[in-house]
């Protein structure tokens, strides 16, 4: 008889963004999109992994990480 471990994905821990190297960061550089549903030249493909970016001085955290996604700032905010 064999026994099944059940999987548990271990407890997230938000790094120390505000230290460091880390501190010293510029923001993320934005681009206005010229169609929509097209990404700029040279954007960043998201992945399944938390991502922080830098606006305004500040991390942000991506609210819904996934793969080959993009990040979208608007004047209400980002996702």
């Amino acid at each position: 008889m064999s026994s099944v471990v059940a999987f548990q994905f271990p407890a997230y821990e938000e790094p120390e963004l505000n230290s460091g190297i880390l501190a010293s960061c510029p923001d993320a550089r934005l681009e206005r999109v010229e169609k929509a549903g097209v990404a700029p030249t040279g954007y960043h493909a998201t992945t399944i992994y938390p991502e922080y970016v830098r606006i305004k001085g500040g991390w942000v955290l991506a609210t819904e990480s996934r793969m080959d996604s993009v990040i979208v700032v608007t004047d209400d905010g980002w996702t």
